[in-house]
């Protein structure tokens, strides 16, 4: 062959290996590409995890892969992955023997993962069976027992931008094009820290979510109580009359005849009646029921509405349902019934600030609350709108309404968490939900997916 033939060739390699590594750059910038959209659109965290899982195994060829959470004090097996084998295990229940927890002490700080957490660096291992600085007893073990071999691994703490540990990325047995383990190289340690780092947003993210719905869980349970005692107040305050009323009866030596006692015996069943079924609403409403079904939309307004009568008809507030009565959506009931019980309660909270600067600047103050939920169906989607004439939300904040601690309410009397939860509830419901100030007061609206 020529030495041009040769120059040429040469020239073709050189161009089919750059174009073969340009391939793998792209491939890997697509990759993180799709991962950083879904930590946009972020909804759920295990599915996150599991993609940044696989995405890493992929980018750098590792047979096996391993995600731990920590909560400080232990590292638990969350996601599990092995091609050759065929296993893949996702959020794994830390109580099963197979997939038990690491505690993070200094007992333990001889194992790989341990070590990392301990000291939140980079371990690459070329050899794990000729490895002296790390007890791979466990590994060597398990690897007994499934017929596998770990001979090169990769463990990279994923820390938020302070430091804080968040969980461990273990990755085993990087493959060459001939499925020969091999050794990962300074490219992978960057792609996986990368990802890890990602991970860790995505579990922060999650933690902040889970704090914030705990946190409006409480108020919700502090508004429901302060609700139940509205509710019974009226009916036991009967009941004690016809009680008190029987007693004076005797001490007065009045009699007392038949008719009394079925009109009084009637009364305190009704009253009774009332009771029970005020708090089976309110147990049902707290039931934590995750799983979704078809509900009628008008029937859970009504039984919102039916919770919160007292405190409605307390302060003057009349409430409409208009539009197609009969329309149902597949949801997650009592957590929707959440969003409602918010918005009717900030409504109420606007109407009584309206009256107080009204009264303040020496007003009339003679308005006819409302508060009209309208349903409508169209082609892809169904609407709810919630329209009050409490005055509206301030502009300065009415565009930041559904972030997390922004509240319309004075100090010490708004935490900001519940419009920020329920526009969560409503994206978990496969739906989106928004605000605007009418001539009137502020108009809410919720477009969910059919």
């Amino acid at each position: 062959m020529a030495d041009s033939d040769l120059q040429n060739q040469h020239l073709i390699d050189e161009i089919n290996k750059l174009k073969y590594e340009n391939s793998i750059k792209l491939n890997t910038i697509q990759t993180l590409n799709k991962i950083s959209i879904k930590l946009s659109n972020f909804q759920d965290v295990s599915t996150i995890l599991k993609d940044i899982l696989v995405s890493v195994q992929e980018i750098t060829y590792a047979d096996g892969g391993t995600i731990y959470l920590t909560d400080g004090k232990k590292l638990s097996f969350k996601h599990i992955i092995n091609k050759s084998l065929n296993i893949q295990h996702y959020d794994c229940d830390e109580n099963e023997e197979v997939w038990s927890y690491i505690p993070i002490d200094e007992e333990h700080k001889n194992l790989v993962s341990v070590h990392c957490a301990l000291n939140k660096d980079i371990v690459c291992i070329d050899d794990v069976y000729h490895n002296d600085k790390y007890d791979f007893s466990g590994t060597k073990t398990f690897d007994s027992k499934i017929n596998y071999k770990s001979e090169t691994m990769l463990v990279v703490p994923m820390l938020l931008a302070d430091k804080t540990l968040v969980g461990i990325l273990q990755l085993i047995n990087k493959l060459d094009n001939d499925n020969n383990t091999i050794t990962f190289n300074d490219f992978d340690k960057d792609i996986a820290h990368s990802l890890a780092s990602q991970a860790s947003v995505a579990i922060d993210k999650f933690r902040q979510q889970k704090l914030l719905m705990q946190q409006s869980k409480l108020a919700a349970m502090g508004e429901m109580i302060d609700a139940i005692a509205h509710q019974w107040k009226q009916p036991l305050n009967v009941i004690n009359i016809i009680s008190s009323k029987f007693g004076m009866y005797l001490d007065m030596g009045i009699e007392i005849d038949n008719e009394m006692i079925e009109e009084s015996t009637k009364e305190i069943s009704q009253q009774v009646n009332h009771l029970t079924t005020t708090l089976d609403e309110f147990r049902s409403f707290l039931r934590p029921n995750k799983l979704k079904k078809v509900v009628k939309i008008s029937e859970m307004i009504n039984s919102v509405v039916g919770l919160l009568k007292d405190d409605l008809n307390k302060y003057e507030i009349d409430t409409q349902i208009e539009g197609d009565l009969d329309l149902s959506i597949e949801i997650v009931e009592n957590e929707f019934k959440h969003i409602f019980i918010n918005i009717i309660n900030n409504a109420k909270d606007a109407f009584e600030e309206g009256k107080e600067k009204a009264i303040a600047k020496g007003e009339e103050y003679n308005l006819q609350r409302k508060i009209i939920f309208t349903l409508k169906e169209y082609i892809d989607y169904i609407l709810i709108t919630i329209e009050d004439n409490a005055g509206g939300i301030p502009d300065h904040i009415i565009d930041t309404i559904f972030n997390a601690n922004v509240t319309t309410k004075e100090e010490g009397k708004g935490t900001g968490i519940g419009l920020y939860m329920s526009a969560k509830i409503v994206e978990k419901n496969n739906g989106s939900i928004s605000v605007e100030n009418t001539s009137n007061g502020a108009k809410f609206s919720i477009k969910l997916l059919k």
